[in-house]
């Protein structure tokens, strides 16, 4: 799902990772997922909201809150607390 030009692990990486992980989720086309729009607008529920989080975890070898999507409820705003938890635990390595 990445390019060469933006491993995972930056910002801009994660974003576009974010950004098709939504778009699957809420069944939109990536292209209409924008990082500064509420993932409730977009009509993410609950249940996808929690399974999301899990994803992220799975993805990233990091601890998410499960209430990160609605604490936190732009893919600007989740890329910061991942680009922080990434950072976190490879200070910690």
């Amino acid at each position: 799902m990445t390019s060469s030009a933006a491993p995972l692990t930056t910002t801009e990486g994660i974003q576009t990772w974010l950004r098709a992980r939504v778009s699957h989720y809420v069944n939109i086309p990536v292209e209409q997922i924008r990082i500064d729009v509420r993932l409730t607008d977009y009509g993410m529920d609950s249940l996808a909201a929690l399974t999301f989080s899990g994803e992220i975890e799975d993805e990233y070898g990091i601890e998410v809150p499960a209430t990160m999507a609605w604490d936190h409820p732009t893919i600007v705003a989740i890329s910061v607390l991942l680009r922080r938890r990434i950072d976190d635990a490879a200070t910690a390595s």
